[in-house]
C-alpha cells in the first residue's frame, strides 16, 4: 500500500471497507488515537495521508482541491478491492471525501456510501465565513471549536506549533472556492453526522446534504463539540456500517 493509505484496523477477510478523510491540519493519527482496538471486526478500516503530515511532513501539503481530488483517487483505484466501501470525512476532510467520491464513480469505482461529518454542503455560506478565520489565525479559529481542538502537547511547543497553524492553513486553501457552488447529485447514499453543541456546524447546517444526492440521505446526531470524533468515533462508524450494510446496531438517527 502506498504512503497515501495508513491502515488503522486491517482485516483484509472483513466484508466491508471504510475511508477515512483527514479534517484541515488532520492526520491519521486522529482517528488511530479515536478507535478502540478491539472495534468493527466487520470493516478493515484506512486513512487517507496526503503531504505534509505525520511521515510525511516533509513534503509540502498540495492547496489546489482539483490536484489533491485526482492524486487521492488515482492512489485509491490502484487498490484491487471489490468490497462495499463507504467514504468518511470530518470536517473539511467531507468535502475532501465527498470530491473523491465523485472522482471514483467517474472513474467506475463509486462507493456504496459517503459520509459527511461536522460539514455543511458545498453550497452552504458557512465557507464564507470559516475560511477567512482559518487563513488569517488557525490556531485562535481551532481554539474556539472546543476543548481540545489543538493537542495539549502542541500549545507548548512553539516549532510544532507552527507546523500545525502552516499546514492548516494550507488545508484550508483547498476550499477557497466553495459557498457558491451549484448543486450536483450523486447516485450514492449519503449519511450525515453532527454534534448538538458543534458552535460551527450545528446539526441544522448539514440538513443540504439531502440534495447531493439521488438516494437516500441519512442523518445522525450525537453530544459533543465540534471534535466530537475523538469520543463518538467507534458509534460513528457503528452508525456508517449500518448505512452501508443495513445490518448491526445504530445511534442515535433521525
Amino acid at each position: 500500500m502506498s504512503d497515501w493509505i495508513v491502515n488503522i484496523a486491517s482485516r483484509p477477510q472483513a466484508p466491508a471497507r471504510v475511508i477515512l478523510f483527514p479534517h484541515a491540519g488532520g492526520q491519521a493519527g486522529f482517528y488511530q488515537r479515536a478507535l478502540r482496538p478491539d472495534a468493527l471486526p466487520d470493516a478493515d478500516i484506512h486513512v487517507v495521508q496526503p503531504p505534509g503530515r505525520a511521515e510525511r511532513s516533509h513534503e509540502h501539503p498540495i492547496t489546489d482541491l482539483t490536484r489533491l481530488t485526482r492524486m487521492t483517487a488515482r492512489e485509491l483505484v490502484a487498490i484491487p478491492d471489490d468490497r462495499p466501501t463507504a467514504l468518511l470525512g470530518h470536517s473539511s476532510g467531507g468535502i475532501y471525501a465527498f470530491e473523491v467520491s465523485r472522482a471514483l464513480h467517474r472513474a467506475g469505482r463509486a462507493p456504496a456510501l459517503l459520509g459527511v461529518s461536522a460539514i455543511p454542503a458545498p453550497d452552504h455560506p458557512y465557507w464564507d465565513d470559516t475560511l477567512p478565520a482559518l487563513l488569517a489565525d488557525p490556531g485562535n479559529a481551532y481554539r474556539r471549536l472546543g476543548a481540545g481542538a489543538i493537542p495539549g502537547e502542541l500549545e507548548h511547543d512553539t516549532t510544532t506549533m507552527t507546523a500545525f497553524t502552516t499546514l492548516i492553513r494550507a488545508d484550508a486553501h483547498l476550499y477557497r472556492h466553495l459557498g457558491r457552488r451549484q448543486v450536483d447529485a450523486v447516485p450514492y447514499p449519503i449519511s450525515t453526522f453532527a454534534a448538538t453543541a458543534d458552535l460551527l456546524a450545528p446539526p441544522a447546517s448539514t440538513s443540504g446534504w439531502h440534495a447531493w444526492t439521488t438516494a437516500t440521505h441519512n442523518r445522525h446526531h450525537y453530544d459533543g463539540d465540534h471534535f466530537y470524533v475523538r469520543d463518538q468515533l467507534t458509534a460513528i462508524l457503528h452508525a456508517l456500517l449500518h448505512d452501508l450494510t443495513g445490518t448491526g446496531p445504530v445511534r442515535t438517527v433521525i
